[in-house]
C-alpha cells in the first residue's frame, strides 16, 4: 500500500536514476511494507507502464505515446483465453489468523494468512503466510508426497516442507517452509503455508506447524466460489485483450489483461498486457504528480511521467485524480506501442465507475469486461 513517504521516496530515487532526457519525468515507485523475515513476490507492485485514467460518466481523453516512438507491432504468439475473476474458495473464521482472500492469477489464487485480528498486541507488521489454490495441472506434489500423510475435510494431503510459491527468504530467494498440501479435485491442490515464529514470540513456546496449518486449512471450503468486486467496468476493449485476473488493492482493485503476446518477464505479477486499477487515494497536494508533466482533463489534474525501462520497471504513466480515488490504467513494457492512443483513450473514455468508497455499489469483476 503507498504512503506519501513511499512516493516521495520514489520520486527520489527515479529522478536520480532517470536519464538526462528524461530528468523531469519521474515514475511514482510502489514499495511493499517490508517484513523482518519474508516479503511476498506475487503482490510486489510494481510501477506501471503507461496509465489512462477517466471520472465516473465524464468522457476523458488522454493521451500516450507518439507514433514515431511505437515499434513494429509482434503478432500475438496465440489466442488466449479468459479466466473466470472469481475466488474458487472460501476460509470460514479460523481464530487467532486474519485471512484475506487477495490475488487472482490464471494458474493460482491466493490468501494472505496474518497472525491476530490486525490490530492490537496479537497482529503483525505483513502476512506471516498464504493459502494457494491452485489451477487443475497447476500444482506438482512431488515433495508433498514426500512428507507426512495428513487429511483436510476428507482429502489426503502431506505436510512437509516445501519451497514458497511467492515468500522469499532474506537473501531473496523463495523461502522454504513447513505447508499442508491437499487434493480436493483431480490433478487440483491447495496449500496452506506459513511462518509461526511471530506466533511463537507471542505466545512464549514452540508452536506446531502442522497443527495450526491444519486448523486453516480444514477452514478452506473449494466448493464454495466468492466474487471479487471491483469499483469499475469496461465499455470498449481492443480485439483479443482477455482477462487474466484481479486483486484488491488499497480500498480498490485491479483488473489484469492478456492478449496472448510476450510480456515482461519481471512485470511482478500484473496482467502480461494491460492492467487497470481504481483504487481510493487521492492526491490534492500533488505528490503522485511532483516534477511531472502536469495536465487537466474536464478540470481533474493529472500527470504523466516516464523513466528508463529497466527490468521490471515502466516505460511511462499517466495519473488523475477523479471523485474519490485515482484511476489507473498499466501497460506492460513488452506492449507499450502495441496499442495505439486512440484505442487506449477508447478504453478510458468507455470506462464506467461505481462509487469508490461505496463497496456496496460495486461490480462482480467477472462482469467487469465485454464480451
Amino acid at each position: 500500500m503507498r504512503t506519501e513517504q513511499d512516493l516521495r521516496a520514489a520520486f527520489t530515487v527515479l529522478e536520480d536514476n532517470a536519464p538526462l532526457e528524461l530528468s523531469e519525468l519521474v515514475e511514482i515507485a510502489d514499495e511493499p511494507r517490508p517484513r523482518r523475515r519474508l516479503r511476498n513476490n506475487l503482490t510486489l507492485a510494481a510501477v506501471a507502464a503507461t496509465v489512462v485514467a477517466v471520472a465516473a460518466g465524464a468522457p476523458l481523453l488522454v493521451s500516450g505515446h507518439h507514433a514515431s516512438q511505437q515499434p513494429q507491432v509482434p503478432p500475438p504468439a496465440k489466442a488466449e483465453k479468459s479466466v473466470t475473476v472469481r475466488y474458487s474458495f472460501t476460509v470460514g473464521h479460523v481464530a487467532g489468523y486474519t485471512i484475506t482472500p487477495t490475488t487472482i492469477h490464471r494458474d493460482i489464487q491466493q490468501a494472505s494468512i496474518s497472525i491476530g485480528t490486525g490490530s492490537g498486541n496479537g497482529s503483525t507488521n505483513g502476512p506471516a503466510g498464504a493459502l494457494y489454490v491452485f489451477a487443475r495441472g497447476g500444482f506438482n506434489p512431488t515433495d508433498a508426497k514426500a512428507g507426512h500423510p495428513v487429511t483436510v475435510n476428507g482429502h489426503g494431503g502431506y505436510f512437509a516442507t516445501l519451497t514458497s510459491p511467492s515468500l522469499l527468504d532474506d537473501r531473496g530467494n523463495p523461502a522454504k517452509l513447513p505447508a499442508v498440501a491437499w487434493q480436493f479435485a483431480p490433478d487440483t491442490w491447495a496449500m496452506v503455508q506459513a511462518d509461526f515464529r511471530d506466533l511463537e514470540a507471542i505466545r512464549g513456546q514452540d508452536v506446531s506447524a502442522q497443527a495450526e496449518e491444519l486448523k486453516i486449512a480444514r477452514a478452506v471450503h473449494t466448493d464454495a466460489p466468492q466474487p471479487l468486486r471491483v469499483p469499475f467496468r469496461f465499455g470498449y476493449l481492443p480485439p483479443g485483450l482477455v482477462t487474466e485476473g484481479g486483486a484488491p488493492d488499497q480500498d480498490g482493485a485491479w483488473i489484469y489483461l492478456g492478449d496472448g503476446r510476450r510480456s515482461n518477464p519481471h512485470g511482478a505479477g500484473f496482467g502480461s498486457a494491460l492492467s487497470v486499477w481504481v483504487y481510493g487515494a487521492a492526491d490534492p497536494d500533488g505528490v503522485f504528480c511532483e516534477k511531472a508533466r502536469p495536465f487537466k482533463v474536464n478540470g481533474y489534474g493529472g500527470c504523466f511521467t516516464t523513466v528508463d525501462n529497466k527490468p521490471g520497471a515502466p516505460t511511462a504513466s499517466l495519473y488523475l485524480n477523479v471523485d474519490g480515488g485515482l484511476i489507473e490504467m498499466l501497460v506492460d513494457a513488452e506492449h507499450v506501442g502495441i496499442y495505439s492512443d486512440a484505442q487506449l483513450e477508447r478504453i478510458a473514455t468507455s470506462l464506467h465507475l461505481a462509487t469508490i468508497h461505496d463497496p456496496s455499489t460495486w461490480f462482480d469483476a467477472t462482469t467487469a469486461v465485454p464480451r
